[in-house]
């Protein structure tokens, strides 16, 4: 990578990296396209938001940690 059109361009450890948040860090240098992941829930392939995101949404989310979309207490539960 010799720049970036989006940011400054760091050094570390003779890595050359983006700086936080650019949003060419997310793209294959060879070819110009976004990285994509593989959700953990439904296998899907989507662009992740940052480097810690394991699931294509938060619906994926829940399920994956075992909390059903409609587990939500209903107002006349939470007043027993």
């Amino acid at each position: 990578m010799t720049g970036c059109d989006q940011c400054q361009v760091l050094s570390i450890q003779g890595l050359a990296t983006h700086e936080l948040g650019c949003p060419n860090s997310w793209q294959n240098p060879a070819t110009g396209e976004a990285w994509t992941a593989e959700c953990d829930e439904c296998g899907s392939a989507y662009v992740p938001r940052d480097r810690s995101q394991s699931f294509c949404s938060s619906q994926c989310s829940d399920l994956y940690n075992g909390w059903a979309i409609d587990d939500d207490p209903q107002p006349e539960e939470l007043d027993r």
